[in-house]
């Protein structure tokens, strides 16, 4: 069996492709989030729409480094408690 670690390095452990199922809350949500984006964009002229797009694209690389970096806190503060379990 291999270890966790070495699962990890080969790619056999993909924490971010274990999505949960959004709950109906949140579907709600997320369908409200994209009717406003919609509406936003249809009273938009071209150029505005180009702009908004550019904002998007800087919104999404920002957001995906914010993403990995509490992945690593998390990471982090599991392998902290695992240690101090350990010692007790």
């Amino acid at each position: 069996m291999k270890s966790v670690l070495e699962e990890l390095y080969y790619g056999n452990i993909r924490p971010f492709a274990n999505r949960r199922i959004v709950s109906g809350e949140k579907q709600k949500l997320l369908q409200s989030l994209e009717n406003y984006h919609n509406k936003l964009l249809d009273s938009m002229s071209i150029d505005q729409k180009q702009l908004w797009q550019e904002y998007e694209n800087r919104e999404s690389e920002i957001m995906s480094q914010f993403e990995c970096e509490i992945f690593i806190d998390g990471i982090r503060l599991g392998m902290r408690l695992a240690l101090e379990l350990s010692e007790e």
